[in-house]
């Protein structure tokens, strides 16, 4: 059996640490069914997939309510990126919900 150490000070949420700690208990079993520590591994997995899936909705929501709320004019970086399509366009908006109050 083969542990990790995961140091207090990792930034590896606590979601995949126990998931990697059930995984690496079990390791690769080959028995007749799998064990339940294996299917809440993955369950582990995929809920925290959606929890960070959530965490990046909520912030395009944010951004946009931000777009609607202040008039971009006052930022210009924020509408070059927009008409020129910029990829950092998240960037732009992101640096400029700093600076407003």
């Amino acid at each position: 059996m083969v542990q990790k150490v995961v140091a207090m000070t990792d930034k590896q949420p606590e979601a995949l640490r126990l998931a990697d700690a059930l995984e690496d208990f079990w390791g690769q079993y080959d028995g007749p069914q799998e064990p339940h520590e294996l299917n809440a591994a993955a369950e582990l997995r995929r809920l925290y997939g959606l929890t960070q899936r959530q965490d990046a909705l909520v912030l395009d929501a944010e951004r946009y309510r931000w777009l609607r709320q202040y008039n971009t004019a006052k930022y210009p970086q924020v509408t070059e990126a927009f008409y020129l399509g910029d990829r950092n366009l998240d960037a732009a908006i992101d640096a400029a919900m700093k600076g407003t109050p």
